[in-house]
């Protein structure tokens, strides 16, 4: 297991700064058009609007690391 004073050292050694962690909210700002389409998206596949959203970019992002 790697301890926060190590992975700081090690970050402030390569010059390079610490990777912050990542909170899983996100804002997003979208056309008024765009919104309409997704509720619709998601109401058509019987889901709320954030489960269509996270199931979609899941389903985008399936080849990233």
């Amino acid at each position: 297991m790697i301890r926060l004073d190590d992975y700081l050292a090690f970050c402030a050694k390569r010059g390079e700064e610490p990777e912050k962690p990542f909170t899983g909210k996100l804002m997003l700002r979208l056309s008024p058009d765009l919104h309409r389409k997704v509720h619709v998206a998601a109401k058509q596949a019987g889901t709320s609007l954030n489960a269509w959203i996270t199931q979609t970019l899941a389903h985008e992002t399936e080849h990233v690391n």
